[in-house]
């Protein structure tokens, strides 16, 4: 399977810009996770919203408050901190 979203690789050569390596992993990972697909199944992975690169900041900031070494946060943090933790880790507009 071919999966081109403006990321580097064969294009590398040719190009000074190119965009974060995220968005085709989760395309990659959508065309993986089933068999078959037909051109009415491909608008769901064009309009695909998850995050998945967001996981590893969102495990830190899960980990910020956990024994045996809990960071005490300001007032403004901590609701920052929850709000990013309750994301769906989708990029709908608001």
């Amino acid at each position: 399977v071919a999966v081109m979203a403006n990321q580097r690789g064969l294009s590398t050569p040719l190009g000074v810009e190119f965009a974060p390596p995220h968005r085709a992993d989760r395309i990659a990972a959508l065309l993986a996770g089933r068999e078959r697909w037909s051109a009415a199944d491909l608008p769901a992975i064009h309009t695909d919203t998850h995050l998945a690169s967001a996981g590893p900041l969102l495990d830190h900031l899960a980990a910020l408050t956990a024994p045996p070494a809990p960071v005490a946060l300001t007032t403004e943090a901590a609701a920052l901190r929850a709000r990013l933790l309750a994301w769906d880790r989708r990029m709908d507009a608001d």
